[in-house]
């Protein structure tokens, strides 16, 4: 493969479709490697169509690869209303855009706004930081929940990173294929606080009453195909 053009994208950065590709510039050709390139492209979600094909060059022993997108819909808003004997009365609203400036950044804006529940979230996720394999999330959270005799409350954040075990040069375990695996960890601080004690709370919940930090580091594996 002597040269990879890119064609057809109008919003999305050339380097975001670079990243994706399995065949690199000056590696031999590989069938699969093209083919795996075009589903990792699909699976991004920034593009109605997909279509990688090669083209002959001066040279009898080189082609190019020529990567042709047509664009799609990346941003999203939803919002609703509802009304249930659990929740009461409920309103909700999203707003989400997946290739943030046509550079495969995700932001996610969401609310859940009632009677007895409030959930706001707002989130950001780097796929590719610094340019490397590295996935990086950042969450930030407000939300309450009204039971019968406490209100639990709760504001904070959330740190997320995943890394692809292949770029550690696993390619498989135990003749399990590790291609799409990711590893990684999630940190997450809160400060809670229990709060509106009723009449008839237990004394358990009543020792609870005030405001705590919680701090948690969870770890993640994932394989998504």
């Amino acid at each position: 493969i002597e040269r990879i053009d890119i064609a057809g994208n109008t919003k999305t950065r050339d380097k975001v479709i670079r990243r994706e590709m399995r065949l690199q510039e000056q590696e031999l050709f590989s069938a699969r490697k093209l083919r795996k390139s075009r589903e990792a492209l699909q699976r991004l979600g920034f593009f109605q169509e997909v279509n990688i094909t090669t083209r002959r060059t001066a040279s009898d022993d080189r082609m190019n690869a020529v990567v042709s997108v047509k664009e799609a819909q990346t941003g999203a808003f939803s919002a609703g209303a509802g009304f249930s004997s659990a929740d009461q009365l409920l309103f909700n609203v999203r707003i989400q855009e997946n290739n943030l400036f046509g550079r495969g950044q995700r932001v996610v804006l969401s609310g859940d706004v009632g009677n007895l529940r409030r959930n706001i979230i707002l989130s950001f996720t780097e796929p590719y930081f610094r340019d490397t394999p590295l996935t990086v999330g950042v969450d930030a959270f407000s939300w309450s929940l009204d039971f019968d005799d406490f209100t639990r409350s709760g504001t904070g954040f959330g740190l997320q990173g995943t890394y692809p075990v292949t770029a550690w040069g696993f390619n498989s375990i135990w003749g399990l294929p590790l291609e799409e695996v990711r590893v990684g960890a999630e940190y997450r601080l809160e400060r809670a606080e229990i709060s509106d004690i009723g009449f008839n709370a237990t004394r358990t919940i009543r020792a609870e009453e005030g405001t705590s930090v919680i701090s948690s580091i969870t770890p993640r594996i994932s394989r998504n195909t």
